[in-house]
């Protein structure tokens, strides 16, 4: 029984492994990003979002900031609404989501 199990579970990991490099990639190399809006944003601003979200580090240490937060539960900040978290804007619509689902 402890074989099978260890089994199970070692394909669990390596498939949400998979999932967390597929989700990465897809959101890395889709078209456009965080800055491409109609209005410019000040440069000393910029800067700091960049630093915010490691866009300057290389994609294996973003890789590696990306698989730290999912392992903590914390999806980062949001590049759309700056003052939430990826979890506080998916926290206040999951009631609304919650109650059409029952």
């Amino acid at each position: 029984m402890i074989p099978f199990l260890a089994k199970r579970i070692l394909a669990g990991a390596v498939v949400l492994f998979a999932i967390a490099v597929l989700v990465f990639g897809a959101a890395r190399w889709s078209k456009g990003g965080p800055f491409d809006e109609e209005r410019e944003l000040p440069k000393d601003v910029r800067v700091a979002l960049e630093a915010r979200w490691h866009l300057h580090d290389s994609v294996p240490r973003q890789f590696g900031y990306f698989l730290s937060g999912l392992a903590k539960g914390d999806l980062g900040p949001s590049m759309r609404s700056l003052d939430w978290t990826v979890n506080e804007i998916v926290g206040a619509a999951f009631p609304v989501s919650a109650a059409l689902a029952a």
